[in-house]
């Protein structure tokens, strides 16, 4: 369990393939936040999580995240609820039960300080994060968008969107690009994987030039 950043800790974990892979606890008054990848070595940290305020919700970035034991003994622990968007619901019900809090397409703001963010990707339900933080805006990117050997990547899935999510009756979904889009007018200083992946920084720290080929690649 390191402190990364101010109020903001990371614990490690491996995939089974290998993949080096992130947990972020974010620190804040009006309670904490855990954002899972799988496991990253959190259970072997619940004392120290408690020390630090515990957690009041446990965000999901995609289905691929959940380690269902752990997020019900987060619950058990700490009482936290999980917290993702509504296309995800059937996929992360298989894994666990642990009590669930929705969003849609809007996101879910919480408070003045955090909010999760809808991004389609290798899931039709995946988010993203944003939080600010005594005038530091961070944005956790999972493995949607990567800044690796100094290029962005982003793994918008349209195709998913389209034809994985019910629609109903309407013909064409509403396209999410402009809405994506707009990630680029949020403050920006510093982006935070969830997977680390050779030539990539643990995190990026943005300069002018990295906000404007963030804007691009969007």
């Amino acid at each position: 369990m390191l402190e990364l950043l101010p109020n903001l800790y990371r614990f490690t974990g491996q995939s089974p393939r290998g993949e080096t892979l992130y947990t972020y606890l974010v620190v804040r008054p009006d309670g904490n936040l855990l954002l899972p990848c799988q496991d990253g070595g959190v259970r072997d940290h619940m004392d120290d999580i408690k020390r630090l305020g515990g957690v009041a919700t446990q965000f999901v970035t995609h289905n691929h995240d959940v380690d269902g034991n752990l997020c019900e003994t987060v619950h058990e622990r700490f009482g936290a609820r999980l917290a993702y968007h509504a296309a995800e619901h059937d996929a992360i019900a298989k894994k666990t039960t642990c009590p669930a809090d929705e969003f849609g397409d809007d996101g879910l703001q919480v408070d003045a300080d955090f909010e999760a963010i809808y991004f389609p990707s290798c899931c039709v339900g995946s988010s993203v994060y944003h939080w600010q933080q005594d005038g530091q805006h961070r944005l956790f990117t999972s493995h949607v968008i990567d800044h690796v050997d100094g290029q962005w990547r982003v793994g918008l899935d349209l195709w998913q969107y389209r034809n994985l999510r019910d629609w109903g009756d309407a013909a064409t979904p509403p396209d999410p690009r402009p809405r994506i889009a707009t990630l680029a007018d949020l403050p920006l200083d510093q982006s935070l994987p969830n997977v680390w992946r050779e030539g990539q920084q643990e995190y990026h720290t943005f300069t002018d030039a990295t906000r404007t080929t963030f804007a691009q690649a969007l």
